[in-house]
């Protein structure tokens, strides 16, 4: 086995193998397509077989990193490459390779960890459509601070502050799109945005309703209006949760289970 890091002479390879699970993949998919192989941010990893064949893929992005294998001597070298990164800050993925990588990170190492449940969407519920969506705005650039702003007021986000030069920066290369609701007041009080947009997918986060705000179907309307546009462009979303309430707003619209997504926050000094 040979690890090593990825360049444009791998992206054929690296772009086939991801597309086994083109859901699960869809943040090393997307941001693959569109960053390149490397960037002074981003970077990936193969890990080649004796036969020289691709067998996992390890993304970093920021302090996220994103494991794809199932072999696990590779998932055991992916390990050893995060613990080195004194950046790192996060760990994610399909639900069954976290679970096996994390067995080769220390418990002093390992933070608090999330596991979600992972939708897909195909066609919108237009019998559930939401009210009064086109009173739903999509964001320009200038609007990323204020809905930042927001989502780091919500309790839910509270330990997840937003990268803020990070999600600038998606907006400008087209990988991202934020939608609002405002009150009377101009004040935001709901959201929606998506994050790896690739030619034929999309990842719905940062999905969220300021609380006295909730259960008045805000958060709906942001999500059906944002699926709407990127269904228009031929790009599938894609969402995780954990919250019961949540996902039966989801299924209502029309998202069905794909399976499950864990992250866990990862601790250094």
């Amino acid at each position: 086995m040979k690890i090593k890091k990825l360049t444009e002479n791998d992206r054929t390879i690296t772009e086939k193998f991801l597309n086994q699970e083109s859901q699960f993949n869809i943040f090393l998919i997307g941001d693959l397509e569109t960053h390149g192989m490397q960037t002074d941010f981003m970077q990936f990893w193969g890990s080649f077989s004796d036969q020289a064949r691709l067998q996992g893929v390890l993304l970093k992005y920021y302090g996220s990193f994103i494991p794809y294998s199932y072999h696990d001597n590779t998932l055991k070298e992916f390990a050893k490459i995060i613990n080195n990164h004194s950046d790192a800050k996060m760990l994610s993925g399909k639900k069954e390779i976290i679970e096996k990588i994390k067995e080769y990170f220390s418990d002093e190492k390992t933070g608090k960890i999330r596991e979600e449940f992972f939708l897909g969407l195909n066609q919108l519920n237009i019998n559930n459509k939401p009210a009064n969506i086109t009173n739903v705005k999509k964001a320009t650039i200038n609007d990323v601070d204020r809905i930042l702003d927001m989502l780091d007021s919500v309790e839910e986000f509270s330990d997840l502050k937003s990268n803020r030069e990070m999600k600038k920066n998606e907006m400008k290369k087209g990988s991202t799109r934020l939608y609002y609701f405002e009150n009377k007041n101009g004040d935001i009080i709901s959201t929606a945005s998506s994050t790896a947009e690739s030619s034929n997918s999309a990842m719905i986060v940062g999905v969220a309703t300021r609380s006295e705000y909730r259960r008045q179907g805000y958060a709906s309307k942001c999500v059906y209006q944002l699926s709407a546009d990127l269904l228009q462009d031929n790009k599938k979303p894609c969402l995780f949760y954990d919250n019961y309430k949540a996902g039966k707003i989801y299924r209502r619209l029309g998202f069905e289970d794909l399976g499950g997504w864990t992250m866990i926050n990862i601790n250094n000094p």
